[in-house]
């Protein structure tokens, strides 16, 4: 066990790595390294990786209060255009997994496998009856995260298919959650992974919460939300966060094309490293001859 640890606050990524190649941390905290990086890093003396599954759920919220993802047609059509399983190659590099617009992760319990299948004709479809015959978007992005615009490009290129044109947009990585996230209709953001499948809803789903991105809000989800929260018998509760699942896929404004495993730098010192939700085990860390 450690006596203290010291955190220390490192903007600029190519910063943080080099101070980890150079012996000056030991860990690169709640920091996801590109595939660049993290080939450099393991490739090193000093340091490693360490590869936390399914630990980023990334998504692209649409903005239900603005046109045109205030027409439910048109969220459905945006979410059948692309093909997830396309974006975890292109983006992932394999490192990860679809999501399939379902914000559960694929390893929580509560987890549903049913899913709208990629049908680039019935996004075709459902874009013609809602006006929107050849929709034309634009997708923010930023180098905040590595895995932002790689996603993003990957959804443009996935959604031609369906007719679909998408304009990526890259806005300051500094700016980028203070004058995009929550304001433009369609943009790149990403959570971590390891809340309660309730927490999860209530907190970025339920009507008028604070982190609430694509703004929807349907009272039905929120009496589902709240049945669930109420009732006591596990296998019933275990099959209505699953309509709540189907919900927000089939009605919500968030696409989740994918879940990615994140890439951790950590000195080849450091011992018991172990992840919980989006922090890591500070009881159990420690370093070899401490």
């Amino acid at each position: 066990m450690l006596d203290a640890i010291a955190f220390y606050s490192v903007a600029d990524m190519s910063a943080r790595s080099g101070a980890l190649l150079a012996g000056q941390v030991d860990l690169l905290s709640q920091t996801n390294l590109d595939f660049a990086t993290a080939r450099v890093v393991a490739a090193s003396d000093r340091a490693t990786i360490a590869r936390v599954r399914n630990a980023q759920w990334y998504v692209l919220p649409m903005l239900t209060t603005d046109k045109p993802f205030t027409d439910v047609r048109v969220r459905r059509a945006m979410k059948l255009a692309y093909d997830p399983e396309h974006i975890v190659k292109a983006a992932l590099q394999g490192a990860g997994r679809p999501g399939w617009d379902n914000p559960v992760p694929p390893d929580d319990p509560a987890h549903i496998s049913a899913h709208p299948r990629h049908d680039p004709e019935q996004a075709r479809f459902l874009l013609k009856k809602a006006g929107h015959e050849h929709l034309a978007v634009d997708l923010y992005t930023s180098a905040y995260d590595p895995l932002f615009t790689p996603m993003a490009l990957a959804y443009q290129e996935s959604a031609k298919r369906a007719g679909i044109r998408v304009r990526v947009r890259t806005a300051s990585a500094d700016s980028y959650y203070t004058q995009i996230w929550m304001k433009q209709p369609l943009m790149a953001t990403y959570w971590y992974t390891g809340r309660p499948v309730d927490q999860l809803f209530n907190q970025v789903f339920r009507s008028g919460s604070s982190y609430n991105e694509t703004a929807w809000s349907d009272p039905g989800f929120d009496a589902l939300l709240d049945r669930a929260r109420a009732e006591t018998d596990d296998a019933r509760r275990r099959d209505l966060y699953g309509e709540a699942q189907t919900w927000v896929i089939d009605k919500g404004g968030a696409m989740t094309p994918m879940f990615a495993d994140r890439l951790v730098g950590l000195s080849r010192q450091v011992r018991g490293y172990a992840e919980h939700g989006f922090e890591f085990d500070y009881l159990g860390i420690g370093l070899k001859g401490a």
